[in-house]
């Protein structure tokens, strides 16, 4: 036998020359080198796992939680019956406020009476001067300042002092976002176009005031309340608590609370409307423009639960979208943006042919009615012309005698018009509305008279009920900014604690609302509404609600409407990055947020059971974006679900089935701890562990100061009853031994040996989360390189380390490296590595509501206690690939021992990525932190294609995941041409649009501006703002990620392939076919191995050649265009909806005035026929303007824009 040394120098050099032939014939030196490649990939594991377990002392402290905790099967439908009764008291308690008001108000309209001559002096929101509660001063744009200024500015006015205007004594209140508010009196809006001198809107005003000690009872009653609210059917709105109202950006205050979905849904029952739009001839200019104007603000009027399409009408009916045609389309914000769009396209031409419009609209409404389509309710036609030459009794009888089901209000377009009488017999002959629109100011006031007459059927009923919106910005107009903090990433949100820090003033939220209804006797045929009563519910609220804890980590709750959008959901991004509302934030739905692993039909399953308020719970495997879209998690989810009574909307709460459905309970003898234990300022709770209801106070301190000087209360109050009440007993005590078991000395007082670490070199920081929210960090160095994350991951099982560790199951270290690593020097880049402690649940399941008995007697699942984690520098992390990977040789004729890194040789490049391809350490120290498919496109295609293992079955490493964004923002840039970009940065072009804007806009609108209306906008800047373009639009967008195709597979894979392939340039965001060829002559050999316990994979490949023309694989998100076929077919898929419970059409009005009649003498019953036709409509009102005052403000504009 030979001695060892030259044994081994001998098997040495035969290597070389086998792995020296094989490079030179099949160029894949790899191939030979299988052994060597598993025993690193061994080397280290073992190197990794012993360092963290080692500097994380994770045995004892999984021994600490064996020992003294318990492990407890929860039943999922037990939780949400807890949670939906909460929530469902909760909501109660709005309805009751909202209650009290509209019995107040219609008792107050009742006792007023009608004053046409009434004085009134009242808070007009938009005119008053705010004082400071606390100092006296006056709140102006000086600070500091105590005397009022003598002069107003006009662009900041609503910040200034004028005498005239009365004074409200204002404060700052948290509780109300921070805006400034009077706690003792209400505050009136009054719209631009709604002149509140009219005796209709000062004597709403006036009986309205009583209403104000409702409004402070109800608050005395209900802490929670915020805004409560009457809209008048006049225009004004009065809110409580009194505030001034913000200015808006554009210098014209355009909100009118009518337009609103609280008052639209609440005013009348829903309704299916189709629009006439006279397309002749005569329909040119400022009549076009009224017309147009018209449309829109009709569509403004409409809700979710109502349907409509248009239709253009000259010698041939025509629908002026023709993805609509002879269909009614639901008046969600997408399609009524759409259909204004398309309104401006409409061709003036030719003569106009009324008949074959009515023909076409009666039948579109007949087609619904008999099909079950639109809302099976209110169907009303809306003509919008110039005139008629006949009233077209022969159409009426076919299709709305003898029973009349459709409404039909005209709207006669412009000053000097004729045909007027047959317009005004049309709609009075089919219970309808006439109105005569001369100018664009009277559009608002006259388009929103139909809705009064809609409401009539629920008014002569006295139908009350209450009505809930979709999520929706409160009072304050959706142009209001979201601060910074709150960004647009696939980061999952906290669903309650932390608090969205919004712009003041600015919050997402639900209303509760309900008609107000006139009552008294000489009005009761008349169904006169008053307005629309109601409060706004802060989503965040309801939140509060959710144990959070007992969900755990990537468990979640979220709720829907009746339509099938989204009220609350943790992927729910309703901001633009810039911090705005996007344009369709309230209409995203349920299959926008939750993609299933494969087939559509569970969610689709759970949307229709969650619609039609059934309860019931189910399994869907689903994959979900994280890391700022990067990174795709793949997880079977238990969802169960139960409507939330009286109201349109279904709570889901959803638990990961592997290890969501467990409980880790522990007992805690407080009255012997010693509580200064409790001091360590390394030592944080989640902003969403709400051990108590907190005070406004006692939130702005120091979380774990509260919560010792609670934990005292505890100790000396337990039988308090109002502590009870404020606190979760169970929570806090969870709280305290999560605390206990991570305390080397308060270890001891639990009975375990306690949490012991040792620093190991390269080690700056240990921490743990718990499932209770509770975080400790221990330092092993002054100086962090990553302070931030310090500061930052306090949420435990809202954090993604933690969630991530929840995913890669028991005894599994996962490490990850920030995106941007690759831009830092190494030295200043840690590695983040985290494991959760798991613990075996009983082999005994708690019935329906719990996992699976089977899961439970093989231990697939476990219960997750909590995570603990490290920071390792990543030089550190990239000495022990390399040093792993080292081959070592004796040196000839001495005992010397030199070892060379295999990876550290030109022709072998050594990664170790993690489960989604990310690069966590590399040989070249400049590419951490990125995707492998972006350093190496085809070898990422490779590994994610289809290989054989050695288990000689076809599976590939990785897969790819294709996920669409459908909440997604793309500029408009993207679709116009470069042109307009430049145009938009241009100064000379700003000021041609400016000019030709106010020319085009403005003029008119003051030319035909009621004179009224114009001394009454002095609640807005004179300062004239030129519009911004927007420059994003609502789009989707699809990302393809990569994930483990088998998680459980540790077998290593040696493959060699072509792998250079060379493609022609290809926009990624077009569909174009992308040519490739292979280099023959570039065979590149691979090999990659799973680390045990870890998330990590080695991978090394064969650099003998290289790809440096090859695509890279980009993880952008490209968008999704569509054919205008593929839109139209969208478009036309009618999702599944539940219609409101409430309907009152006109057949309710009929069978009234009928049952009505009877109890009435002949005298009276002509008197109430006469009141009924007077109601059909007529012209409105007109004040004829001097030209000198016309001009007035063209001159003003000029002047502005002149300074």
């Amino acid at each position: 036998m030979w001695p060892f040394r030259e044994r081994r120098l001998f098997q040495i050099c035969l290597l070389l020359i086998s792995v020296d032939s094989l490079h030179s014939t099949l160029n894949i030196p790899i191939m030979g080198l299988r052994k060597s490649f598993k025993a690193w990939t061994a080397e280290i594991s073992r190197r990794i796992y012993d360092l963290s377990v080692q500097a994380t002392g994770l045995p004892k402290l999984r021994k600490c939680y064996e020992d003294e905790a318990k492990v407890e099967i929860m039943n999922g439908t037990k939780i949400l019956d807890t949670v939906s009764t909460n929530m469902e008291k909760m909501l109660r308690k709005k309805e009751d406020a909202i209650s009290r008001l509209v019995e107040a108000a219609e008792e107050a309209n009742k006792q007023h009476t009608f004053d046409p001559e009434i004085d009134l002096h009242y808070y007009n929101a938009k005119r008053i001067n705010e004082i400071n509660e606390k100092t006296g001063n006056y709140v102006t744009t000086e600070p500091g300042a105590t005397m009022p200024p003598t002069m107003v500015d006009d662009e900041n006015e609503h910040l200034q002092f004028n005498p005239e205007w009365l004074n409200l004594t204002v404060h700052e209140d948290e509780h109300f976002n921070y805006v400034r508010v009077n706690l003792n009196y209400s505050t009136v809006h009054v719209p631009t176009d709604v002149y509140d001198r009219y005796p209709n809107v000062s004597n709403g005003i006036s009986w309205s005031e009583k209403l104000d000690p409702v409004f402070k009872k109800n608050y005395e009653i209900d802490p929670t309340l915020t805004w409560q609210y009457f809209g008048s059917a006049s225009g004004f709105f009065r809110t409580f608590p009194g505030y001034k109202w913000p200015p808006p950006p554009l210098g014209v205050d355009l909100f009118d609370c009518r337009t609103r979905e609280w008052y639209i849904q609440a005013a009348a029952s829903p309704k299916d409307i189709v629009i006439l739009l006279d397309s002749s001839g005569s329909m040119t200019g400022l009549r076009s423009k009224i017309a147009r104007t018209t449309i829109n603000k009709i569509l403004d009027t409409l809700s979710d639960d109502d349907y409509f399409n248009i239709i253009s009408y000259s010698t041939q009916p025509l629908y002026i979208d023709k993805c609509s045609n002879r269909t009614l389309i639901q008046a969600n914000i997408k399609n009524k943006e759409r259909l204004k769009e398309a309104v401006k396209d409409v061709e003036i031409k030719k003569i106009a042919h009324l008949d074959r419009a009515l023909e076409e609209a009666f039948a579109l409404l007949d087609v619904a009615r008999s099909d079950g389509e639109g809302t099976q309710c209110n169907q009303a036609i809306m003509i919008i012309s110039d005139g008629s030459p006949d009233t077209y009794g022969e159409v009426f009888e076919k299709w709305n005698r003898p029973n009349i089901t459709v409404r039909v209000f005209t709207y006669l377009i412009g000053r000097e018009v004729k045909d007027s009488r047959e317009v005004s017999l049309i709609a009075c002959a089919n219970k309808g509305y006439y109105t005569h629109i001369s100018t664009l100011a009277d559009v608002q006031e006259n388009v929103q008279k139909y809705v009064n007459v809609l409401s009539r059927p629920m008014v002569m009923q006295r139908a009350r009920y209450s009505v809930w919106t979709s999520v929706y910005l409160d009072i304050a107009e959706p142009w209001l900014k979201l601060r910074s903090q709150v960004t647009d990433g696939w980061v999952r949100r906290p669903l309650s604690g932390e608090h969205t820090h919004l712009e003041k003033g600015l919050q997402l939220m639900t209303s509760v609302a309900q008609p107000v209804f006139d009552l008294k006797n000489e009005t009761v045929q008349q169904g006169n509404l008053l307005g629309v009563m109601g409060t706004d519910v802060p989503l965040v609220e309801l939140q509060r609600l959710i144990p959070l804890y007992k969900l755990g980590t990537n468990g979640y709750a979220f709720a829907i409407t009746n339509n099938g959008y989204i009220l609350f959901h943790p992927d729910f991004r309703p901001l633009k990055w810039d911090g705005k509302a996007k344009h369709n934030y309230n209409m995203v739905d349920l299959e926008d947020v939750e993609f299933p692993e494969g087939d559509n039909d569970l969610v689709q399953r759970l949307r229709t059971e969650m619609i039609d308020q059934q309860t019931g719970d189910m399994k869907i495997p689903i994959k979900m974006m994280t890391s700022n879209m990067t990174r795709v998690a793949l997880r079977t989810n238990r969802y169960f679900y139960t409507p939330l009574e009286h109201t349109p909307f279904s709570l889901g709460l959803v638990f990961p089935d592997k290890y969501g459905l467990y409980d880790i309970t522990n007992k805690i003898n407080i009255t012997s701890m010693d509580e200064s234990m409790l001091n360590n300022k390394e030592l944080r709770l989640a902003p969403w562990a709400e051990f108590c209801h907190l005070t406004t106070e006692e939130t702005k301190q120091d979380r774990f100061e509260v919560f010792k000087r609670y934990i005292d209360k505890w100790r000396n109050e337990k039988e308090d009853r109002e502590f009870e009440q404020r606190c979760d007993e169970e929570l806090m005590s969870r709280i305290l031994y999560d605390i206990s078991v991570t305390h080397p000395m308060l270890a001891i007082e639990i009975g375990c040996n306690g949490w012991n670490l040792t620093k190991e070199p390269g080690v700056e920081l240990v921490f743990m989360g718990t499932r209770h929210g509770v975080t400790r960090f221990y330092k092993n160095t002054e100086q962090l390189t990553d302070e931030y994350f310090v500061q930052t991951q306090i949420n435990t099982i809202k954090d993604l380390y933690y969630e991530r560790a929840a995913d890669a199951g028991n005894d599994t270290f996962v490490f990850s490296v920030p995106r941007n690593a690759s831009l830092f020097p190494p030295n200043e880049t840690v590695i983040t590595g985290s494991t959760g402690i798991f613990l075996h649940p009983p082999k005994t399941s708690s019935g329906s509501g719990g996992p699976n008995p089977k899961n439970l007697a093989n231990q697939t699942n476990q219960a997750l206690a909590a995570v603990i984690g490290l920071q390792i520098k990543l030089q550190l992390f990239r000495e022990i690939m390399m040093n792993s990977t080292a081959e070592c040789f004796e040196s000839p004729g001495t005992s010397n021992v030199t070892c060379n890194s295999s990876c550290a040789n030109d022709t072998l490049d050594c990664f170790l990525i993690d489960e989604n391809g990310f690069i966590v350490v590399s040989e070249n120290e400049n590419i951490s932190g990125l995707f492998l498919g972006e350093v190496d496109g085809p070898l990422m295609n490779k590994l994610s294609e289809q290989i054989r293992s050695q288990a000689s079955t076809d599976e590939n490493v990785f897969k790819t995941v294709d996920i669409i964004d459908y909440q997604a923002i793309c500029d408009v840039a993207e679709n116009t041409s470069g042109s307009f970009a430049t145009r938009l940065m241009n100064p000379f072009w700003s000021v041609i649009t400016a000019t030709k804007w106010i020319l085009n806009e403005l003029a008119i609108l003051f030319l035909e501006f009621n004179l009224y209306n114009w001394w009454n906008f002095s609640g807005t800047s004179a300062r004239t703002h030129i519009p911004q373009q927007p420059i994003t639009r609502p789009c989707d967008r699809v990302s393809t990620l990569t994930t483990l195709n088998l998680p459980d597979q540790y077998d290593p894979v040696v493959r060699s392939l072509p792998l250079c392939q060379f493609c022609s340039n290809c926009d990624n965001e077009t569909a174009c076919e992308i040519e490739c060829s292979i280099d023959p002559g570039c065979y590149r050999s691979f090999f990659i191995q799973r680390v045990r316990n870890t998330n990590l994979f080695f991978l090394a490949v064969e650099s003998t050649c290289t790809c440096e023309e090859s695509m890279p694989i980009s993880l952008e998100p490209r968008e999704v265009r569509f054919e205008d076929d593929q839109e139209c077919e969208s478009m036309k898929l009618k999702k599944y909806r539940r219609r409101p419970d409430h309907c009152y059409n006109l057949t309710d009005e009929l069978q009234f005035l009928e049952d009505y009649e009877y109890s009435l003498s002949e005298e009276e019953i002509e008197i109430s026929g006469r009141r009924i036709e007077e109601d059909c409509g007529s012209s409105s009102p007109r004040i004829q303007v001097p030209h000198v005052t016309v001009l007035l403000p063209l001159v003003l504009i000029f002047y502005q824009l002149s300074h």
